[in-house]
């Protein structure tokens, strides 16, 4: 049974179920990525004041996102590694970084969809192994634009607001599963140190 959000964190879940399917099977466990644009509801910013610390944090403001499970926009997957399982020869056989699936051992693990892979290739001409259906794992990422100043670099020119305008505007429908992750940890850590930990 899977706790709600809010309830334990993931790492306390992990711990609990670490002699069980699906982290028994494998040491790598891709998780696939939902896109969240920039556009804040009215309904969510009023829930709390715009000079408080719930202000300032991406997962309360943005509720909008790409479509769950699709490839446009959410991209490609992110690995969970737990590195006590990896042997340390693996790790002197990384001849190039990457983020999305980092080990050997990253790279033909379950589940994973090979309609999905093709059409990734169709897509963008980039092929990957394998690629994570939403609806078959446990955990998902949540990826988010921001607003413009966290998102703009000065020397990059695949940043322009053309693409943040467009990117920032998608809207597939809206998710709050998340958002119960901030009372937990004021409860947890109290909000005195809640608020010095967040604040930028």
């Amino acid at each position: 049974n899977l706790p709600n959000v809010g309830e334990t964190t993931i790492l306390d879940y992990i711990k609990n179920h670490k002699d069980s399917p699906p982290f028994l099977d494998e040491p790598c466990m891709p998780l696939p990525r939902l896109f969240f644009g920039s556009v804040e509801d009215e309904d969510s910013s009023s829930a709390f004041d715009r000079g408080s610390i719930r202000s300032n944090l991406d997962t309360l403001k943005y509720r909008r996102h790409a479509e769950k499970g699709a490839f446009k926009y959410n991209l490609l997957d992110k690995s969970l590694v737990d590195v006590s399982r990896i042997p340390d020869d693996s790790f002197d056989m990384v001849y190039y970084y990457n983020a999305n699936r980092p080990l050997e051992e990253c790279f033909k693990v379950r589940p994973f969809d090979d309609e999905k892979a093709e059409n990734l290739w169709r897509y963008s001409r980039r092929h990957t192994p394998n690629y994570t259906p939403i609806w078959r794992t446990l955990f998902r990422i949540h990826h988010y634009i921001g607003n413009w100043e966290s998102y703009f670099k000065p020397n990059d020119p695949t940043r322009s607001k053309g693409l943040y305008n467009m990117l920032g505007n998608i809207d597939y429908g809206t998710d709050d599963e998340i958002q119960p992750w901030f009372s937990s940890f004021q409860k947890a850590v109290g909000e005195e140190k809640a608020s010095y930990l967040l604040k930028r």
